[in-house]
C-alpha cells in the first residue's frame, strides 16, 4: 500500500509523465480492441470490421466520415462543413482519415487518446485544487475514467469522450474560480468547455445559459469579474435567442396557439344591470349599444332598427347613467335621425308591457331633444370595471403560461415517442415504453420515477440479464460500475450533511448535471441509452463522492484509534 501511495505522489508531482503514461495506455487498449473486433472472437459483440455493437453509432459516423472525405479530396470545403451539422466530430474523423491515409476507425485513436488523457489530467488538477494532499480522493476521481463503459467507449467513434472533455474544462474553470481567484483563466476554461459541449450536443445551449445566469447574477451583485462574465454570457445569449433550435418549443407556433385559444378581454366592455321595481335591465355590449327590455303584460313590442339602435355617450371611464323617475306614462321618442323607429310587430329589442307605472328616459346622442342624466354610483362602477379588467388579464396570463407549459410537455412527449420507435425497432433494455405525458401535471407526477431512473438505473435485476448489444458480460460490468456508483452516491450524501460548504462553488455544475440526468430519464425510455448519455454529468458527483468516502474513512480510523 505504501508503494502505491508513493507512486501516486510521484504522479501528482510529475503531471507530464502522468499524461504520457495514460496516453500510451489508451493507445494500447484501443489497438487491442480493434484487433479483436476484426476477428471471430466475441463475434456476437462486434461486426467483424472494427465496430462494437455497444457503440453501434460508430458505424454510422464511419460512413459519414467516408462521405466527407470525397468533399475534402475535391476541395469542396463549404459542402464539407455544411454536411452533418449535428455530428461535428465526424468532420474531425474525416480529417484524421485524410491525414493518415487509413480510412479505418483506429485512425481516430490519434484524437481519442489525447482527449481521454487530457480529461484525466484536468480532473487530477481539479482534485489538487479542491482537496489538497488528499491522495485517496484524487485516486478515486481518476478511476472514473477507468470504468469499462468510459474506457471502452472512448476507443470508438463516439461523441461522448469529447463531451466529457468539455465538461472537465467546465469543472476545472469553476475550481480555478473558487481557489485561485484569477480574472480570466477560469472564464477561458469554462468557455472552452461550453464550446465543446455545444458542438457535440447543441440542445444543451438553453440549459447552459439558464445555469450560467445563477453565478452571473451573484457575481454582478458583488461587482466582481464583470468583463469575464460578459465574455461567457453574451455568446450564449446570441446563440439561444438568434439561432434556430428544434429541441425547444417554437415561439411562433406557441403564439399562434395563444391567438387561437386565448380571447383577450376588451377593457371597455361593460355589462350593467340595474334592478328596479319594474325589472328594468340595461346591457351595454362592446359597441356601446344599449338594449332595454321592460317586461309588461299587454305584450306591446317596440323595436329600433339594427342600424340605428340607441347609443349612449359615455365618458372615458365608460360610465352609463340611467334614470328612472316615477311618473304615470311611457314616453318614447323616435326622431327621423338617430332616433327610435317604432315598428309592430317586431322580434325582440324593446318589449313594453302594460300596465306600467314608470316613465323611462334613456340618454341618447346630442340630436335628441330630451336628455335626462341621473347620478349613479360611479365609484363602484369604476372599481368593478378595473377589477374585471385585472381579473381577465390575470386569467389570460395564466392561459398563456398553461399553453407554454403544455407546449414543453408536448415537446418532451414527441422526443420520447421518437426514442420509443427506436426501441420498437430492436433496441433492448427499454423501460416505461408506453408511458406518455399529456399535461404538465403528468410530467410532475413522473418526477420521482425520472429521478430514480436517472440516478439509479440499471437496477440490480438488470445486472444478470443478457444484453442485446453487450451480452451478459456487458450487463455484469454495468452492475459492477453501479455498485461503485452507489458507494460514490453514499459518499456524496455524507458530504452534503458533513461539509456542505465545499459544494457551494459548484452549485451551478450540480444543477446543470442533475437537470440533464433527469431530462434524459424523461425523454429516453431506454436504460442503456440513459446509462451512456449521463456519464459526463456524473463526474461532479464522482469527485465529491470520492471526497466523502475519504472523510468516512478518516472518521472510521479516528474512532478505531480512540
Amino acid at each position: 500500500m505504501q508503494l502505491f501511495f508513493n507512486t501516486l505522489n510521484y504522479c501528482r508531482k510529475n503531471e507530464r509523465n502522468l499524461f504520457f503514461c495514460f496516453l500510451f495506455f489508451h493507445i494500447f487498449v484501443s489497438i487491442f480492441l480493434f484487433i479483436v473486433a476484426n476477428t471471430e472472437h466475441l463475434s456476437s459483440l462486434h461486426n467483424g470490421m472494427g465496430i462494437w455493437y455497444f457503440a453501434l453509432d460508430s458505424g454510422k459516423y464511419h460512413l459519414e466520415a467516408l462521405n466527407l472525405i470525397t468533399h475534402l479530396q475535391s476541395h469542396e470545403w463549404s459542402e464539407w462543413w455544411a454536411l452533418y451539422p449535428e455530428h461535428h466530430h465526424v468532420k474531425i474523423i474525416s480529417l484524421t482519415y485524410l491525414i493518415t491515409g487509413y480510412h479505418v476507425p483506429i485512425s481516430f485513436e490519434i484524437v481519442n487518446s489525447f482527449v481521454w488523457a487530457t480529461s484525466i489530467l484536468l480532473i487530477h488538477r481539479v482534485s489538487k485544487l479542491l482537496f489538497i494532499n488528499n491522495n485517496l480522493t484524487s485516486l478515486v476521481a481518476i478511476m472514473f475514467f477507468f470504468q469499462p463503459s468510459i474506457l471502452i467507449s472512448s476507443t470508438q467513434l463516439l461523441r461522448d469522450p469529447i463531451l466529457i472533455l468539455g465538461f472537465c474544462f467546465v469543472l476545472y474553470g469553476f475550481a480555478v474560480l473558487s481557489k485561485q481567484k484569477t480574472t480570466w483563466k477560469w472564464a477561458v476554461m469554462i468557455q472552452i468547455g461550453i464550446i465543446l459541449l455545444l458542438l457535440m450536443r447543441e440542445y444543451l445551449s438553453v440549459v447552459v445559459l439558464a445555469c450560467l445566469l445563477i453565478p452571473a447574477i451573484a457575481l454582478i451583485k458583488e461587482k466582481r469579474f464583470i468583463p469575464p462574465l460578459l465574455f461567457l454570457i453574451i455568446p450564449m445569449l446570441l446563440l439561444v435567442f438568434f439561432a434556430p433550435h428544434k429541441y425547444v418549443p417554437d415561439v411562433d407556433s406557441i403564439t399562434d396557439t395563444i391567438e387561437k385559444q386565448v380571447q383577450t378581454p376588451v377593457t371597455n366592455e361593460i355589462q350593467v344591470q340595474t334592478p328596479v321595481t319594474n325589472e328594468i335591465q340595461v346591457q351595454t355590449p362592446v359597441t356601446n349599444e344599449i338594449q332595454v327590455q321592460i317586461p309588461v303584460t299587454n305584450e306591446i313590442q317596440v323595436q329600433t332598427p339594427v342600424t340605428n339602435e340607441i347609443q349612449v355617450q359615455t365618458p372615458v371611464t365608460n360610465e352609463i347613467q340611467v334614470q328612472t323617475p316615477v311618473t304615470n306614462e311611457i314616453q318614447l321618442q323616435a326622431p327621423v335621425t338617430n332616433e327610435i323607429q317604432v315598428q309592430t310587430p317586431v322580434t325582440n329589442e324593446i318589449q313594453v308591457q302594460t300596465p306600467v307605472t314608470n316613465e323611462i328616459k334613456v340618454q341618447t346622442p346630442v340630436t335628441t331633444e330630451k336628455q335626462v342624466q341621473t347620478p349613479v354610483s360611479t365609484e363602484k362602477q369604476v372599481q368593478s370595471i378595473y377589477l374585471n379588467a385585472i381579473t381577465s388579464k390575470i386569467s389570460s396570463l395564466k392561459q398563456v403560461q398553461s399553453i407554454y407549459l403544455n407546449a414543453i410537455t408536448s415537446k418532451i412527449s414527441s422526443l420520447r415517442l421518437g426514442f420509443r420507435e427506436i426501441n420498437l425497432a430492436g433496441a433492448g433494455s427499454s423501460i416505461d415504453l408506453n408511458y406518455r405525458f399529456n399535461s404538465i401535471s403528468e410530467l410532475v407526477k413522473y418526477f420521482p420515477r425520472a429521478l430514480q431512473i436517472g440516478l439509479l438505473s440499471p437496477f440490480p435485476p438488470d445486472w444478470f440479464e443478457k444484453g442485446q448489444s453487450t451480452g451478459k458480460i456487458g450487463r455484469l460490468l454495468a452492475g459492477m460500475e453501479m455498485i461503485i456508483w452507489y458507494l460514490i452516491l453514499s459518499g456524496f450524501i455524507f458530504v452534503v450533511f458533513k461539509d456542505p460548504s465545499v459544494l457551494k462553488p459548484f452549485a451551478t455544475v450540480f444543477l446543470f448535471s442533475i437537470t440533464l440526468i433527469i431530462l434524459y430519464a424523461y425523454v429516453i425510455p431506454n436504460i442503456g441509452t440513459v446509462f451512456r448519455m449521463r456519464q459526463a454529468y456524473m463526474m461532479p458527483f464522482f469527485l465529491f463522492g470520492a471526497y466523502g468516502l475519504s472523510l468516512m474513512r478518516s472518521n472510521f480510523l479516528k474512532k478505531q484509534s480512540n
